[in-house]
């Protein structure tokens, strides 16, 4: 069986076996993560490492693709490694219970990918990440979302700068599951574009405005 054959009729058998064989490590198994992750398994990566301690509740349901209501109570990452394993066999994934703080290990990847909710905890994965490894940035609120990736030496903004006047204080927010499936395909493709080292928003940052339509670029 192939199941990338029509994957390589757009990009080529050199491309996919790029995503064969990278390393995606991915901080957060909410709907960002659930939905970077179908993309991402469906287009050919196979190895991942996973971050999340957290476990299913029923309102995850609305916007997490992953999971199902036979999955409410059970942990994340464990389910997450279930599906994926059923849509491909042949992906290797390791699973990190871990709060992400300033001694977490964090494990050699082709890309780090920010699906988080919490901004300190995002401004932490970028710390852990460093300015050497290329991370993908991404968040929702409403009908509004954004993607960014940072990597190198850059006058672009940090997300200390980013968020400096966020908290977490209220970190149950509003959400609609069409905006987090849209921002979540354009994390895995940026992704992708890293993987095979072409990224197009490399210190820049991708705005998006569902309930107009609209999306515009801004950085360098």
């Amino acid at each position: 069986m192939n199941f990338f054959s029509r994957n390589e009729m757009l990009w080529g058998k050199e491309k996919q076996e790029i995503l064969k064989n990278c390393k995606i490590s991915i901080f957060g198994l909410g709907g960002l993560g659930c939905s970077v992750l179908q993309v991402l398994i469906r287009a050919g990566v196979q190895n991942f490492h996973l971050y999340d301690n957290g476990k299913i509740n029923d309102s995850d349901i609305g916007r997490q693709l992953l999971y199902d209501s036979q999955d409410i109570g059970k942990l994340k990452t464990e389910t997450a490694f279930a599906k994926l394993s059923q849509i491909n066999p042949d992906c290797q994934i390791y699973c990190h219970l871990q709060d992400i703080n300033k001694t977490s290990e964090i494990h050699s990847s082709d890309c780090f990918v920010d699906c988080v909710d919490g901004f300190a905890t995002k401004k932490q994965i970028q710390k852990l990440v460093g300015k050497q490894n290329f991370l993908v940035h991404g968040a929702v609120e409403k009908k509004y979302g954004q993607v960014a990736t940072f990597h190198g030496e850059s006058d672009f903004l940090s997300l200390d700068e980013l968020y400096k006047r966020k908290d977490d204080n209220a970190i149950s927010r509003a959400i609609c599951p069409q905006s987090v499936m849209f921002i979540g395909s354009l994390i895995a493709d940026e992704v992708i574009n890293v993987v095979w080292r072409k990224p197009k928003l490399l210190n820049k940052i991708l705005l998006a405005d569902l309930g107009n339509y609209e999306m515009r670029v801004v950085g360098e």
